[in-house]
């Protein structure tokens, strides 16, 4: 898949943002990336860049999967970081509603206003389900 999924916490939700090593640990084996911006998810089918934003105490602010691929392993991860995490997720596409994976994330006002109300993971298959659609 040659585009980006984006990934940033909810407004009010800085107690519950892991560090980049509990991030890491969501998507199973992962190898530190050179450029120091993220790293390396390994999947069964190659690898994934994952590039962080963190705050001086390391904490991840937001994150992109860079040309994601379909393998089971990476979504299976964002599932978890969805439903675990007050995290949205949301990628450029003409029907994309920022999807959330827990009912207590609140989206900045702005991008409600500009992406539309959230859609709610009910199964570990609607991100990638909704990115194929897109």
């Amino acid at each position: 898949m040659g585009f980006e999924v984006y990934f940033q916490v909810g407004v009010n939700s800085r107690p519950e943002i892991p560090i980049e090593g509990e991030l890491r640990a969501l998507f199973g084996k992962t190898k530190d990336d050179p450029s120091g911006s993220g790293f390396l998810a390994v999947l069964g089918d190659g690898e994934c860049w994952i590039s962080t934003a963190s705050d001086d105490e390391g904490r991840v602010l937001s994150f992109t999967v860079h040309r994601p691929s379909e393998d089971a392993a990476l979504w299976e991860g964002l599932h978890r970081l969805l439903t675990r995490y007050q995290y949205c997720a949301y990628w450029a596409a003409d029907e994309c509603r920022p999807v959330v994976g827990r009912d207590d994330v609140e989206l900045d006002p702005d991008m409600v206003e500009t992406l539309g109300p959230a859609r709610r993971l009910t199964s570990e298959t609607d991100l990638l389900n909704w990115v194929r659609l897109s």
